[in-house]
């Protein structure tokens, strides 16, 4: 971004304004320089403003260098984005995955639509405790109205969260290995069938968890129909037979037997509803708050702003 006409644009005038701030600000992506991870945590903060909506590690290692991270908001990022690099030499995410005659879920995304669609499901935004920009102004602002009180402050909430990830990620290997060990002294088929069978390795999907509920909630129908409704369900390529709501009611496939395409029983007599009853959210994933899940973190509580810990020391 940085190298196109909009990013020195906008870098300009960051640099301008911030020279006005009496802001000192290093710009890396314009100096032979590179500095070490010591030489980083001298400053205050970081500014990180990728050119790709995902799959960039300096954001995740300056967050787990717990350095307060600035970073641009969704929709900066999406207008940045949209006409610079790929998103520039690809109008529209309109592939060969999509099939002309079938009635599509989502219309082809292009321009700063795609973008922003995928900054929705980006790793970017799933880390709290960021501080967003909406432009140069912005950003300038912030960074003189943070005191250093208030960076300690997201220097901490930061550090607390990578100390719950290592923590998830410790347990999770903990449980694996011990799961591994106890596993392997049995031996024979006994000790596969100890293991519980995946959902989705399931014949049977009585919620309709890898397939797509009609709105009604009375068929589930395969993702390959990529919509569940009678609505020109006849002009589907998968067929009517699979992808009309009421022609899985008629032919009575429960999807307590089977999986898509299958009818959904009433919830009333739904086996799983009493189980459901009595489940939480870390028994299923469909139980837990939309809090809970955008950070993919502890499911069973939700993120402190910070923890209660030691105000007074640095990080």
């Amino acid at each position: 971004f940085s190298k196109t006409v909009r990013g020195r644009v906008f870098f300009q005038t960051f640099t301008d304004i911030s020279r006005l701030a009496n802001l000192d600000v290093t710009f890396l992506m314009f100096e032979r320089t590179r500095l070490s991870y010591e030489d980083m945590v001298r400053y205050r903060a970081a500014i990180s403003f990728p050119g790709i909506t995902n799959a960039k590690r300096t954001p995740h290692d300056l967050y787990i260098m717990e350095i307060p991270l600035y970073f641009p908001s969704k929709q900066l990022f999406s207008a940045a984005l949209a006409k610079t690099g790929y998103y520039a030499a690809v109008p529209c995410d309109n592939g060969p995955w999509r099939r002309e005659a079938a009635r599509d879920a989502v219309p082809p995304l292009c321009s700063w639509l795609r973008t922003a669609f995928q900054l929705e499901l980006s790793s970017f935004y799933r880390l709290p405790h960021i501080i967003f920009f909406d432009s140069s102004a912005d950003l300038a602002r912030s960074l003189g109205e943070k005191s250093n009180e208030d960076l300690r402050r997201a220097s901490r909430a930061m550090h607390h969260v990578s100390e719950q990830r290592i923590d998830d990620d410790l347990a999770f290997w903990r449980d694996a290995i011990l799961a591994m060990s106890c596993t392997s002294g049995r031996g024979g088929s006994s000790a596969q069938a100890s293991v519980p069978e995946p959902a989705h390795a399931s014949s049977s999907d009585p919620r309709c968890l890898f397939g797509i509920r009609s709105a009604d909630g009375s068929a589930c129908c395969p993702i390959d129909c990529g919509t569940c409704e009678e609505t020109r369900c006849l002009e589907l390529p998968v067929g009517p037979e699979d992808c009309c709501p009421s022609r899985l009611v008629s032919a009575g496939r429960s999807c307590t037997s089977h999986d898509a395409p299958c009818a959904l029983l009433p919830p009333a007599v739904d086996s799983f509803t009493q189980e459901a009853a009595n489940s939480t959210c870390m028994d299923d994933l469909g139980l837990c708050h939309p809090d809970v899940l955008q950070y993919s973190l502890h499911l069973d509580h939700r993120l402190e702003l910070f923890p209660q810990a030691d105000v007074g020391s640095d990080t």
